[in-house]
Order: structure tokens, then sequence, then C-alpha cells
């Protein structure tokens, strides 16, 4: 019984994945800006990071379960919020780190009245719109917040196509599976498949989030610091981040 439960423990332990390098857990949206920080400051350090992306309701329940986390990079301050509570993140190394703004998007080439606003689109429109899930996505959360602020909501809400993340919503667009939705700019920007139609006035703004995780080493420590530096924000703001 006991060498059993020892060859159990270590094929466990043999199981579960090591990082060597720092893991950063960070929104689905900040995949490219992510990625280019990461290069730069290998370049700079000869350091690396391990990146791991999804929505950042996800990845904050992965971090309250112990995934091996040591930076966050939050789309909003809600789930930053969930993992303070619960004592994950390193005494004042939270910090507001990005903006970023909504837009309204269709697929490239299908006709379109131009030069509308958000609301008169969405006020005569009978298809499906693509968004963020708004129990727990923060893109879904800041578009309902919007579409309510702007007495929509009640209109369009059963014409919602709900996405576990910000990315699936400009996808379901790209592939023509619903006629609009609504996700951030610089996700609108880097697609060459979706035509932007209106930005959409916020109810509140759409803020970025970034902490260490508890247990972060010296390694993370040091990636935190180039994201905070001027060099690393450049990899967000050249995609169209603002500070």
């Amino acid at each position: 019984m006991k060498l059993t439960l020892a060859c159990f423990c270590l094929f466990i332990f043999i199981s579960l994945p090591v990082w060597a390098d720092p893991l950063l857990l960070a929104a689905a949206s900040t995949s490219e800006g992510a990625s280019a920080a990461i290069k730069a400051y290998g370049k700079k350090t000869g350091g690396s990071v391990t990146l791991s992306l999804a929505a950042s309701s996800a990845l904050a329940r992965q971090i309250a379960e112990g995934a091996p986390a040591q930076l966050f990079l939050s789309a909003n301050s809600r789930w930053m919020d969930y993992l303070d509570k619960k004592g994950w993140l390193v005494k004042n190394t939270r910090v507001e780190y990005l903006s970023n703004h909504l837009v309204l998007i269709a697929p490239l080439g299908q006709t379109i009245k131009p030069k509308q606003s958000a609301k008169a689109y969405l006020s005569n429109f009978s298809g499906r719109l693509a968004m963020g899930d708004p129990s727990h996505v923060p893109a879904g959360q800041y578009t309902k917040a919007a579409l309510e602020y702007a007495g929509l909501w009640e209109q369009v809400q059963t014409k919602v196509a709900p996405t576990a993340n910000v990315r699936l919503a400009l996808l379901l667009v790209e592939q023509g599976e619903c006629d609009l939705g609504i996700v951030y700019k610089t996700d609108a920007d880097l697609s060459k498949k979706v035509q932007i139609l209106s930005p959409i006035a916020e109810a509140s703004p759409v803020r970025y989030s970034l902490a260490l995780i508890k247990g972060a080493g010296k390694d993370a420590q040091s990636f935190y610091q180039f994201l905070l530096s001027p060099q690393g924000k450049q990899s967000f703001i050249s995609l169209g981040f603002e500070p």
C-alpha cells in the first residue's frame, strides 16, 4: 500500500507542468502586445517568459486554483479585485496599465449604410451580435454596460452571440457568422476581415490592470519592471493601446 501511494504521488508530481521561466497570464486581447514585450525583453536581457492567453475571468480562476502564474494582465479591475480579496497579489504591485476602446464591427465587404452612429446601426438591427459573454468576459461586461448606458440592451440582448473571449467574437464576424460585433479597437485594427462602423460610447473606461502574483520570483519581478518601462509599454502602444 505504501509503495502504491508513493508511486501514485510520484506520477502526479512528474505529470504536473513545470515552467522554468516566469509565467504571464494575460487577457486574450493583449496577445500581440504581450508577445512583442516578451520578445523585446529577451533581446534586452536575455531572459524569457512563458505566455498563456484566455479571458481574464478564466485566468483569474486558474490563479485562484493554484496555477503557477507569476504575473497577471487583466482586461478589467473586477478580476484583479477577485484575486486581491483572495490574497493572491503581491502587495503594492497592482497598477492600472493600459486602456482601450470598444468599436462596432461588420464583415469586410458587407453592404452597410455608411457614417451612422452605433445606436443607429443597432436600433434597426435584426441579425446576430457577437460579443464577449457579459456574465464573465471583461469585453462583454464593458459592452453590456455601454449598451445599457445607450438604452439599447433590452433591444439587442436576445440577438447576442456570447463568446468565451473577445477574440472569438471577432472570429464570428470575420467568418460572417454574425452580422455585427462589438470588440476592442485594437482587435479590430489587427483584422483584415472586418470593417469598423462606429466607436461605442463606453459607460466606464476600458482599463487593463497588471500585478505580480504571490510567489513571483526575481525573473518575474524583472519582467514586471520591464513592462512598466517606456520600452515595455511601447510594445502595446504601437498596436493602438493607450497608457
